[in-house]
């Protein structure tokens, strides 16, 4: 019993020296097991601290992989209307929007970090839009469009699959009524009827089926085989059943942006200076929406009460004396705010109805004749030609990401030919 004491206490002396040697000249020793950072499976080499001589090594705790559902989390039916968004993806019907772990459920998995990534609130604004997320079955690949449509910071697991197109992809999409890359144009008319807008690119051109204009399908049809080479669908509805979480405070303080806008004092000659005039009153765009209020315009109905970090608000109309215009708004804050603190990014009118004239400078405006637009600012302008319309348009980058443009539609035959009869101007500045 005394022997195997002095046994004990022999080694509990080795090791405390040992330990106290290593503690001295600086040399550490420690476990062979790798470790891995938080949210991560790279193994890293522990990093070890003295202080005062005491050695500390912080070990952090790798994040396991979520796992795959075994079985789908939502089932599908096929619809007939292209608008319902239903799509097949290698045999699987899905609708879009949807959860990223919905499509995650049917095997789908990335080889990006799905749980330590991060996405700014809203990246499904404009602005903010992340493009080109790669997922692969067995030996099939897609690739697909993810956003954070909440008022909350989230992890890409917890983001939104609102698009997808055939570029990058092995596998077959397929529309309704069978439509998929191989069809001919006469079997997508069949199918949906004639396109809302058609562009014409000498090699082939682009039919396009517009919901509206944050939900649309475009068809590319090859002009030597008349058939489907290339198919986009997209559809921008928040799936979230309030547009602010219910725990989201909403700030209705005046912030510096606001407090520093300063309209402009003449309309001026300058097309790209983005200065309006609207009912009299010259704007800035973008302008604060207090800018408008206090020009007595109002809203035609009543908006959500406040705005997400970052956030587009869409298709806001405002009325004053009987006229309105479409409005697009948009948070450029940090924090939620109140409707009334957020910007007026975007501003849009037409000929006819009840649209308010909008004049751009060199007075040009709805009614304007395309001589005219063409003499004043033809060689800042480009023109897409479409079938019953021609588009002229000012973009310092027309595939920017961030809208910043003008855009003038002129009618080629009917009421109002030669004439432009829409103007839509958007600029977000940050």
């Amino acid at each position: 019993m005394k022997k195997g004491l002095v046994i004990i206490v022999l080694c509990i002396v080795l090791i405390a020296s040992a330990c106290n040697k290593s503690a001295m000249d600086g040399s550490v020793s420690v476990d062979s097991v790798p470790i891995y950072d938080v949210g991560s499976l790279t193994p890293v080499e522990p990093v070890p601290t003295h202080d005062n001589g005491s050695l500390t090594i912080v070990k952090t705790v790798p994040t396991p992989p979520e796992p795959i559902p075994t079985e789908p989390l939502a089932v599908f039916e096929m619809s007939d209307d292209l608008f319902d968004f239903t799509i097949k993806i290698d045999g699987d019907v899905l609708k879009l929007p949807l959860q990223l772990d919905v499509l995650r459920s049917y095997g789908w998995e990335s080889n990006i970090d799905l749980v330590g990534t991060l996405l700014p609130r809203d990246t499904f604004s404009a602005s903010l839009s992340h493009r080109g997320y790669v997922f692969v079955r067995d030996d099939k690949f897609i690739t697909i469009h993810l956003a954070n449509m909440s008022d909350e910071l989230r992890y890409l697991k917890d983001s939104t699959f609102f698009a997808i197109d055939t570029t990058w992809t092995n596998v077959t999409i397929e529309l309704p009524r069978g439509i998929q890359v191989g069809s001919s144009r006469d079997d997508v008319i069949a199918a949906f009827g004639e396109p809302d807008d058609i562009f014409e690119r000498g090699t082939h051109d682009t039919l396009t089926f517009r919901k509206d204009w944050e939900s649309v399908v475009n068809l590319r049809i090859d002009n030597e085989s008349d058939h489907v080479i290339y198919i986009n669908i997209e559809n921008k509805v928040q799936i979230e059943s309030d547009l602010i979480s219910n725990k989201a405070l909403i700030h209705d303080e005046v912030t510096d942006r606001e407090k520093n806008y300063v309209p402009p004092t003449s309309l001026g000659n300058d097309f790209t200076s983005f200065h309006v005039e609207i009912a009299g009153d010259l704007y800035h765009i973008p302008a604060p929406v207090s800018a408008f209020l206090d020009n007595g315009w109002e809203f035609e109905d009543k908006p959500p009460e406040g705005l997400p970090a970052y956030r587009e608000l869409t298709g806001v109309s405002l009325v004053k004396d009987g006229k309105r215009i479409d409005a697009d708004l948009f948070n450029l804050s940090d924090d939620v705010l109140l409707i009334e603190r957020c910007f007026v990014v975007g501003i849009g009118s037409y000929i006819w109805d009840s649209h308010m004239s909008i004049v751009l400078p060199g007075g040009v405006t709805l009614g304007t004749s395309e001589d005219e637009l063409q003499e004043l600012f033809g060689d800042l302008l480009k023109v897409d030609e479409l079938t019953s319309s021609r588009h002229h348009h000012y973009s310092p980058d027309r595939y920017a990401t961030i809208p910043i443009r003008i855009f003038l539609s002129v009618n080629i035959e009917g009421e109002f030919e030669g004439q432009i009869t829409r103007i839509t101007i958007s600029n977000i500045e940050f």
